[in-house]
């Protein structure tokens, strides 16, 4: 199954890539502007709603799997009447585009949770595929962007009837213990998730208001690398423990650490050297006229992995709490900071405070995790 999910999490990685082409060909630097505007309104709301849904999906943490179906149908609701009222205010294709693509997102997720259940996951690496390919043929020849907007809402359809048709006969929104396991994953799940989508808007948000849209689409574009950095640092993470329930040893994670920043230097050296080739063969013209901004972020990405990598070690050996109060620590940080640096530096300030973020949070998990292990020895 490993094989499959890894495909599957490298072919979403190359959607994003060839939506934000797609864009850039068809709309411009404004047009990509807007398209990653819209992603910072919305990241926040869906992950507050729908996020990380396979992850509990799979258990029956909050309920039987029809009970997940009945709150899986109840998010996508609030949801649906969020996305509708933002609708009048950015009425624009774009808009569109990125509220298909986060219900395709979503789709994914609820369909890959019921897959994941059954042990064979076969709908759902289908269909990304054939989306993959039809973003790798609708870049180079189609200009409409409804098209790819119907696309993504058609599979979006097809994989929640799929989940849900089947447990037609239990469906019922208004059930006690429905409502109830919403609202405790809103205030458990959802709250966590939202507040970490909110220390990425922040950033993006004071961009477009202190600086205008092409410094937010310059910023968007090469942050783009970290969808990559994910993939590798969970893929690293994954071939660290052997079972689910297996506890990193301090070693292990230093050994860990070393490969993911050994991989960040070469990203680094590369970019470096070839930076300007590199973002024109990848996103275009426009794009590459700020490519020296390339290697600075490729340094702050290698930091941001070995972050991700601590995280995801610190979650599993029960640091879930510590990482709500240090995330919501640094959200009130990063609205108080974040708006001054680019104020008064501009693009300059977003890349400081980048460093200074995930610096600053490397250093903290870091200290966290060894005084847990000394602790318990």
């Amino acid at each position: 199954m490993f094989p499959k999910i890894f495909i599957q999490s490298i072919s979403l990685v190359l959607i994003q890539w060839l939506v934000i082409k797609f864009v850039l060909n068809n709309e411009g630097v404004e047009g990509i502007g807007l398209y990653f505007l819209y992603i910072s309104i919305l990241s926040p709301v869906f992950m507050f709603f729908t996020g990380h849904f396979k992850n509990y999906g799979t258990q029956n943490l909050y309920g039987d799997w029809p009970t997940l179906v009945n709150i899986r149908l109840m998010q996508l609701a609030a949801t649906s009447a969020f996305v509708a009222i933002a609708f009048v205010y950015f009425p624009s294709a774009i808009f569109l585009l990125v509220v298909a693509l986060k219900l395709f997102e979503v789709g994914v997720d609820t369909k890959l949770a019921q897959e994941t259940r059954r042990g064979r996951i076969h709908v759902t690496f289908l269909c990304i595929v054939l989306s993959l390919v039809l973003m790798a043929f609708a870049t180079f020849y189609i200009s409409d962007v409804e098209i790819l907007v119907i696309w993504f809402l058609t599979i979006f359809t097809v994989f929640i009837l799929s989940v849900a048709v089947p447990q037609k006969k239990e469906l019922s929104l208004n059930s006690v213990p429905v409502r109830h396991s919403f609202l405790t994953i809103l205030k458990s799940v959802g709250l966590q998730s939202a507040v970490v989508a909110l220390v990425g808007t922040v950033p993006r948000l004071s961009l477009e208001h202190f600086v205008g849209l092409e410094a937010l689409a310059v910023f968007g574009t090469m942050s783009y690398f970290v969808l990559l950095a994910h993939v590798i640092t969970m893929s690293v993470f994954q071939s660290s423990i052997s079972n689910e329930n297996e506890t990193l040893s301090l070693l292990k994670v230093k050994k860990k650490l070393s490969l993911l920043l050994l991989v960040g230097l070469l990203g680094l050296v590369i970019s470096y050297f070839i930076h300007q080739p590199l973002i024109e063969i990848i996103f275009d013209e426009s794009i590459s006229q700020h490519s020296h901004w390339l290697p600075w972020f490729v340094g702050y990405i290698a930091i941001w992995a070995l972050v991700s990598f601590l995280e995801q070690t610190a979650i599993q050996q029960g640091g879930s709490n510590y990482l709500v109060k240090l995330n919501l620590g640094i959200l009130v940080v990063a609205l108080i900071t974040c708006p001054a640096l680019i104020y008064f530096f501009e693009f300059n300030g977003v890349v400081v405070y980048m460093y200074a973020l995930n610096t600053g949070k490397l250093v903290l998990l870091w200290l966290y995790l060894t005084k847990k292990v000394r602790l318990e020895h």
